[in-house]
């Protein structure tokens, strides 16, 4: 995957102590981290850069953020990122 932004380090240093959904929506909000594809990006980032496969699926954004988000609270290493 290719994370065309600046990551903000701090931010995603502060993910990798939230365990909840309410942990990580409250750190994208103190750093204003808003779109789907900046709150992707930050969150991989913060996984260590997992490994990352591109799978057929509905390829909507909001589906790609869940399944990263899904990924990150179990701290999986592995995603697959369903792409139309």
């Amino acid at each position: 995957m290719n994370i065309e932004m600046t990551i903000n380090r701090k931010a995603a240093g502060a993910l990798r102590g939230c365990d909840t959904i309410d942990d990580v929506e409250e750190i994208f909000s103190m750093f204003k981290i808003e779109g789907f594809r900046e709150r992707i990006d930050h969150l991989i980032a913060a996984l260590g850069n997992p490994m990352v496969f591109m799978v057929p699926g509905d390829g909507k954004i909001e589906s790609e953020y869940a399944t990263v988000l899904a990924a990150f609270l179990t701290e999986n290493q592995k995603i697959e990122i369903r792409t139309q």
